[in-house]
């Protein structure tokens, strides 16, 4: 069984998540890319991802691009729009769950189709998707699309939208033989060059895009406030679920160590079909929040970005997930 710890700021917080039921599935295999004026199949064995200078060069398409002028020869590969296309099976059992499509890293601007259902565009190469897809998805055969448009076209155009004031410089240094308007796009500044090294504005995942089946999702971290009033300790930690598997339950249990505190207080909510049933407490400034005290004036809160609406069918409480949260 896996634990995860965290530690936060001089009074300890120690997290111990009892892992959630489900797994992983990386979409590797045999994918496809193509633009107006080539198209190509290549292998994905990886989970680090690829992208098109990568692809064409090892279908020997184009020489390596780290050679000679490669940057500026093969630039124009920069301004076509392409489209990266994978087809995955899953059995029936599977398509049952409740499953999400974690895309990590798309660089940059990218709009995803899943059995031609658009599933979400992209526009920062920083962010991590999880896009829940259990409606979309098919018994056997499924077709995902990735369909990228230009960086560097983007770019002018998110940089024409920031006028007066768009962010400078406009361009590099003729001398860098880049690309402009790198101010006014979520991805890797070196990709459109710099002083000393090449422009390789790409399209493409830095991983390999994975499905995750039957899972909690929490959210990005857990927060923990402590203050001191008078003789009166006060704490308030807040986590964040943002998604979970219908008509189960998430558990949350707090104890304040060095003997403060006998027993552990918990406090369960379960997700239904519809949303997640809610007790604010008379907490008016977040829509999602309950919160259970103790002696001590400890609060937790438990905080919920947006109603998670899944679609499966089922009656009987599945799983228990339970986050153990211990104060030290």
């Amino acid at each position: 069984m896996e634990i995860s710890y965290v530690f936060a700021g001089l009074c300890s917080l120690l997290i111990l998540i009892n892992p959630c039921i489900g797994y992983t599935i990386p979409l590797t295999g045999k994918w496809g890319l193509t633009d107006s004026n080539i198209s190509v199949n290549f292998t994905l064995n990886s989970t680090f991802g690829t992208d098109i200078y990568s692809v064409l060069q090892t279908k020997r398409f184009i020489p390596n691009p780290l050679t000679g002028y490669g940057d500026t020869k093969l630039r124009p590969l920069s301004y076509g729009n392409w489209t990266y296309s994978h087809y995955f099976f899953l059995d029936y059992k599977d398509t049952s769950k409740t499953i999400f499509l974690e895309l990590d890293q798309i660089d940059s601007y990218c709009c995803v189709y899943l059995n031609r259902h658009l599933l979400i565009c992209t526009n920062n190469s920083f962010i991590h998707y999880s896009v829940p897809i259990s409606p979309f998805i098919r018994y056997r055969w499924n077709f995902l699309q990735l369909k990228f448009n230009s960086t560097p076209k983007m770019a002018k155009s998110a940089y024409q939208k920031l006028a007066p004031n768009p962010p400078p410089p406009k361009c590099w240094p003729s001398t860098f033989n880049g690309e402009c308007f790198i101010n006014a796009v979520r991805t890797t500044q070196a990709s459109f060059g710099w002083d000393w090294g090449p422009a390789f504005p790409i399209q493409g995942f830095w991983k390999t895009p994975v499905l995750r089946f039957n899972v909690l999702w929490l959210g990005d971290g857990v927060q923990f406030y402590p203050t001191l009033k008078g003789s009166t300790w006060k704490a308030g930690v807040s986590v964040e679920i943002l998604g979970g598997d219908p008509n189960s339950k998430v558990c949350v249990i707090v104890k304040l160590g060095g003997g403060l505190m006998k027993n552990w207080e918990k406090r369960c909510v379960l997700i239904e079909r519809n949303g997640y049933p809610l007790d604010t407490n008379n907490i008016k400034y977040a829509k999602f929040i309950f919160g259970i005290n103790t002696k001590l004036n400890f609060n937790l809160l438990e905080t919920f970005r947006h109603k998670i609406l899944p679609l499966e069918k089922s009656s009987l409480l599945k799983d228990t997930t339970i986050l153990n949260i211990l104060v030290i």
